[in-house]
Parts: structure tokens; sequence; C-alpha cells
């Protein structure tokens, strides 16, 4: 049993809509502008009733992410948001098959209403990666380390960085190239 400090993590939550899955891109090449800055609602509910979350491309870097996790000692699970419009579970039911497609399956999936109801898993002992500055910022007040996902390069530095304060454990001796 792996005996953890005070600072050491043991979970990293992972989002999906900017981490792993490209949603920015592929609802901007269907209605021309980004989900957060399109005011005709009658397109978020036409992407989720054309399944568009199941249809989501793996971010750039998606492998590299996964090579790099599986090298550090944590448990790495999901903690995505799916809205709090009242197709909610519609849209959690595509993105658990997005997770299937692509081998996820056997991670703990998490999901929340709000970005702000990512704080709630908070804690010293876990790391959020997120591209989301909201959910970042409660995952902090809450009392947990979060990482500001723009690509895989930065965040090899950071992880580095939490390697290097003995913050987060590598399963083997080698470092990420």
């Amino acid at each position: 049993m792996t005996k953890y400090n005070h600072r050491t993590i043991h979970t990293i939550y992972l989002d999906m809509d900017g981490v792993l899955c490209d949603f920015d891109s592929y609802y901007r090449s269907i209605y021309g502008v980004n989900c957060r800055d399109d005011d005709n609602e009658d397109n978020w509910y036409e992407f989720v009733n054309n399944q568009g979350f199941q249809e989501l491309d793996r971010m750039p870097g998606y492998d590299d992410l996964f090579s790099m996790l599986n090298e550090l000692y944590v448990d790495i699970e999901i903690l995505s948001c799916i809205t709090s419009r009242k197709n909610n579970k519609e849209v959690a039911k595509q993105k658990v098959e997005w997770l299937f497609r692509n081998s996820l399956e056997n991670n703990v999936i998490n999901f929340t209403i709000t970005k702000q109801g990512k704080g709630n898993y908070a804690n010293p002992n876990v790391l959020l990666i997120d591209d989301s500055d909201a959910c970042i910022s409660a995952f902090k007040q809450s009392g947990g380390y979060a990482l500001k996902y723009t690509g895989i390069e930065k965040l090899k530095f950071e992880i580095e960085y939490l390697l290097s304060e003995d913050i987060l454990c590598v399963r083997s001796l080698g470092h990420f190239s």
C-alpha cells in the first residue's frame, strides 16, 4: 500500500471537452461559432440531438497525455460538466459512449451540472486538469491542485515541476520525453 505525504496527489481528474476531446473545433465546424459565444440555443439542442458529443475527435496530444499519465503513481478519473440544460442526461450518455469508444470505460466517470460543481471533488491530494478558468478557480478555492490545459507540452513541464516538488510520484525512473 502506498503511503502518501500530506501533499502527494493520488488522483488526477481529467476534463473531457478541451482536454480529451475537441468540442470547440467540432461545434465551430458545424455552427461557425464557439458554443460559449453562440446566442442561438437551438444549435445546442440540435448538436445534442445529432449525437454530437459521441462524434468528437480526440484532442491533439491525446496519446502523449496518456503515455505521460501512465508513468505516474496516481488514479485517473474523468470529471466533466454535462450542463444544467434539460437534456443533460443525454449529454452524459453521449460522453460515456465517447469514453467507451476511446477505451476509457475502466476509469471512474464523474459528472457535474456546473463548472463550479467540480470544486466538490477537490482536496489537497487531487489534481484537476481542465481548460476552463471557472473550473480551475472553483477547484483551487476548494483546496485542490489544478492545471489549466493549453496543450501537452506545457502540461509536461507543469507535471515535471510537481514531480520535482514530490507532489506527484512516478511508477518508474523514466521521465517524459
